[in-house]
């Protein structure tokens, strides 16, 4: 993500300018931690356990949240 033009598009609020850094290919990261080091193995099955689906384009609330702060800049 170019933070520049997310900024530009108003993405994100001005105030978080100089404040936010993006974290490059961390999927790829975490894929080949993964696949490389077996202690990940049980920390992946926890985070699947505390983990739900949250289908927000079912949710009302959010689709005129989401509608309403679409306007960039």
């Amino acid at each position: 993500m170019d933070l520049e033009k997310a900024f530009a598009i108003g993405l994100f609020p001005k105030g978080f300018a100089g404040r936010l850094e993006t974290a490059g290919n961390s999927s790829l990261a975490g894929c080949v931690k993964c696949l490389t080091d077996p202690s990940y193995a049980g920390r992946m099955e926890g985070i699947v356990e505390n983990s739900r689906e949250v289908d927000l384009a079912q949710n009302r609330r959010f689709q005129e949240h989401f509608v309403r702060s679409m306007e960039f800049g």
